[in-house]
């Protein structure tokens, strides 16, 4: 081995430190951006998060309506006389069943952007079938109520035509 003059050891260090400092500052900005980029994937992962437990609360929600409109056409179903009080009561049923179904189209309307989701255009059918089957029962009701009126007025009036008819052959014997 030879020795080295000075000049070559200040080249030698020189060089050492360049190399050195440019590994560290490459090691640094490695962490560096490791630790950048595990921050923007947990901020990702935590905007997803969120997104889905909103997904899910709303449609926990939209399960509980559903399930509220199911009961109350059950209980439409079982109401099979023309009382007033039942009539109102129907007439309440009905009101809950529309204050159900637009609550779910609400919800339906936040979650607008996410339309690409199979099952959130199933809810928005069932939504629609549910508000027609609504309408045909509204409309079934009053056309067994107009049925139920027309029939009391039809026996009505065939029992006042026994009356005359009976009063007329009383009339009629008697001379």
């Amino acid at each position: 081995m030879k020795p080295l003059n000075s000049k070559e050891i200040y080249l030698s260090f020189f060089v050492f430190l360049l190399y050195f400092s440019l590994l560290l500052c490459f090691t640094l900005g490695g962490v560096y951006f490791y630790f950048l980029a595990s921050f923007k994937e947990y901020s990702l992962l935590k905007k997803k998060s969120d997104d889905i437990e909103s997904l899910m609360a709303n449609r926990l929600g939209i399960i509980a309506d559903f399930t509220l409109i199911n009961q109350r056409f059950t209980d439409l179903g079982e109401q099979n006389s023309g009382h007033a009080n039942q009539i109102a009561q129907r007439r309440i049923l009905q009101m809950e069943i529309a204050n159900s179904s637009s609550a779910i189209q609400k919800r339906m309307l936040r979650l607008g952007a996410q339309e690409d989701r199979p099952s959130l255009r199933l809810y928005e059918r069932l939504n629609t079938d549910v508000k027609a089957i609504a309408k045909l029962q509204d409309s079934l009701f009053t056309t067994k109520n107009q049925i139920e009126s027309k029939r009391l007025q039809l026996s009505n009036c065939l029992e006042s035509n026994k009356k005359a008819v009976d009063n007329f052959r009383k009339v009629n014997f008697r001379r």
